[in-house]
Formats: structure tokens, C-alpha cells, sequence
């Protein structure tokens, strides 16, 4: 068993709720859209990264993309936390030492890397686990919501590929990526859901997805993945 495995495995029942929690007034529309079932995520061993397939209607993510996600989060909150007592203190920058108390952002930033380019990484950071059973009002458990809502957003965005009939190996790949991330976006924001609260938690997840994707090496994108993130 690999350590994104062993650390991730907890969050799967929660990452297959995320996609409708994320937008809880429209639970009953994206069953609809589903055919009145759930869609089946599948969590399997492999590269970072999630796919969706057309033809069965399933969408399957790697425990290493989970584990490597939830290393962002991590490293973002951190950062949130760090900021916003700098701007308490009235200062106007932050400066990052290695070895420092905050270095811990850039640790798990290099992780998530590590994790993109090796999915049997090995997890070096026993007092940085992720707890999947962590008390949502925790440190560790505001990382776990911010996680999530990331997550709910990519399993949107492969929702996305599902409902608008996009077709795997196209030269129209680059359009129906942005077109799923707009479906993903719009299913979040539209009719109901443009409260205050879910509209931190796109922005908090969008931050997130640009953050990663930004720093990911060139060819995260599996080439037998049709839909990736």
C-alpha cells in the first residue's frame, strides 16, 4: 500500500458527497443530470489525476492526485493563517526562511510536486498527516474543507465532460477542458447557490486548482486520459 493510500482512504466517502455539498440546493438537479443515479468514483492506485469516461459514465481518481491535492490545501491554509496575522500585525511583507516555523508551506508544496511525478512518493511529514476524522472546527479540519472544496470542484469538472458529450482524442481537448471548468464553475455560483459561503469556497477553490496547476511539470495530464483535470 502506497503512503496516498494509506492517508487518503479516509476521505473518500466525503469526497463522493463533495460534488453535491458543495451546492446542497441542487442536489436533486445533478441526479437529474445524472439519470437519477450517482455516477460511480472509483479511487485507484496510478499517476496523479482524474478522468472521466464517456461511454460508462464513470469518473476515476488516483489516491496520489487526492494526496498531493490535499498538500496544497495544507500549504495554502498555512499561508492564510501566516498572512493574515502579518496583516494583524500591521506588516507589510513575509518572509519564508528554510528551516523556519512556516517553512512547512513550502515542504508541502514540494510534496504535491513529488507526488505529480512519482505516485508511490514516500510521506515524510508524520506531524503534517492528513486526518480525515479531524473536528471540522480544528486546524486540521478547516484544511480538510478547504480540500474538499477543491476536490468537489475538479469532480464537477469531470462531471462537466460527462453532461456536455465531450469526446475523448479530439483536437478540441484545450476547448472542452475550459468548457468543463465553466460548467463546473457555473453549476457552483448559478440560481441558488450565490451565498457568501459558497462563494468563499469557490474562490478558496479555484485559488487552489490555478496554485497546483501552475506548478505542476509539464505531462500531469495522462496522454490515456481523455478528460484531465
Amino acid at each position: 500500500m502506497t503512503d496516498a493510500e494509506r492517508l487518503m482512504r479516509g476521505f473518500i466517502p466525503s469526497l463522493r458527497e463533495s460534488p453535491f455539498r458543495i451546492a446542497p440546493e441542487r442536489v436533486h438537479e445533478l441526479l437529474a443530470k445524472m439519470g437519477g443515479e450517482t455516477w460511480v468514483l472509483e479511487i485507484v492506485d496510478g499517476p496523479a489525476n482524474f478522468e472521466a469516461f464517456p461511454t460508462t459514465k464513470e469518473i476515476e481518481g488516483t489516491y496520489a492526485a487526492l494526496l498531493s491535492l490535499w498538500a496544497v490545501a495544507a500549504s495554502v491554509r498555512v499561508l492564510s493563517v501566516l498572512t493574515q496575522t502579518a496583516a494583524e500585525m500591521n506588516l507589510s511583507q513575509v518572509v519564508i526562511t528554510s528551516g523556519g516555523p512556516d517553512s512547512v508551506a513550502i515542504e508541502l508544496k514540494n510534496a504535491a510536486l513529488a507526488l505529480i511525478r512519482n505516485e508511490e512518493f514516500s510521506w515524510e511529514h508524520p506531524h503534517l498527516e492528513p486526518d480525515s476524522a479531524a473536528d471540522p472546527s480544528s486546524q486540521d479540519g478547516l484544511t480538510n474543507n478547504l480540500f474538499l472544496a477543491a476536490a468537489s470542484f475538479i469532480v464537477l469538472h469531470e462531471c462537466g465532460h460527462l453532461v456536455l458529450g465531450h469526446h475523448a482524442y479530439t483536437a478540441l481537448m484545450h476547448q472542452q477542458e475550459h468548457e468543463a471548468d465553466a460548467w463546473a464553475v457555473s453549476w457552483i455560483l448559478d440560481k441558488g447557490a450565490r451565498t457568501r459561503a459558497v462563494r468563499n469556497r469557490t474562490l478558496r477553490a479555484n485559488r487552489l486548482r490555478t496554485y497546483a496547476t501552475r506548478r505542476s511539470p509539464a505531462g500531469i495530464r495522462s496522454d490515456r486520459n481523455p478528460f484531465g483535470i
